[in-house]
């Protein structure tokens, strides 16, 4: 197909309009919005506008969870991945496409480094070397399952919605979190620190604990 997409532009217009038509039946992103020929290079524009969204994430809700709380930023966040996922997965135009994959960027970093942030003030010290492996290795257990679901969803908008649709389950999860304790220490915020030790505690079968 790369072949193809390279030699098209010297094509005549009939062979191109048959390559265009066999390409518009394809299972791709390329069929829905013409990506051939002079728009080819549009793809890798998507994946830049997806990073640009990353890096505006990461200033921005990072600066937001220091300023919020590390939950809020987290059910926010979760909620912005879901909906501009699936929007993503019936968008009827490449534009509206690349706005959805800005928000998909946007939402993807500050979910790595709040819900990290916020395990990591809780767990004692010894534990935490522990927990960022695990972090650090479940999204590459991630892309080996993408490559299953890939192979067994072709239709990419299919699998887009496959993807967005279980982060609704998170974001309706997330309001159950425990805002850090840490936070609410820097934040001046003294009430709210017993009350989450004290929800912890009763997690952790340790009701006497946080109890003055």
């Amino acid at each position: 197909m790369a072949g193809s997409m390279t030699m098209a532009p010297s094509l005549p217009p009939s062979q191109e309009k048959v390559m265009r038509k066999i390409v518009w039946q394809g299972e791709g992103g390329t069929p829905y919005w013409d990506l051939v020929c002079t728009h080819k290079t549009l793809p890798q524009l998507s994946l830049s506008i997806f990073m640009a969204g990353m890096l505006v994430g990461s200033l921005m809700f990072g600066t937001l969870a220091d300023r919020l709380g590390r939950q809020k930023v987290l059910i926010w966040t979760y909620l912005q991945l879901a909906v501009s996922g699936t929007c993503a997965a019936f968008t009827p135009n490449f534009s509206g496409y690349c706005i959805c994959r800005f928000l998909l960027g946007m939402a993807m970093s500050p979910i790595n480094t709040t819900s990290l942030t916020l395990s990591l003030e809780w767990l004692p010290i010894h534990t935490r070397p522990c927990l960022g492996l695990l972090i650090r290795f479940v999204p590459s257990l991630g892309h080996v399952f993408l490559a299953g679901v890939a192979y067994a969803v072709p239709q990419w908008r299919h699998m887009q919605l496959f993807l967005s649709l279980p982060f609704f389950v998170f974001f309706i999860y997330s309001r159950f979190f425990i805002e850090s304790a840490l936070w609410y220490s820097s934040s001046g915020r003294l009430d709210l620190i017993l009350k989450a030790l004290q929800r912890v505690a009763q997690i952790n079968g340790k009701q006497e604990e946080g109890v003055t």
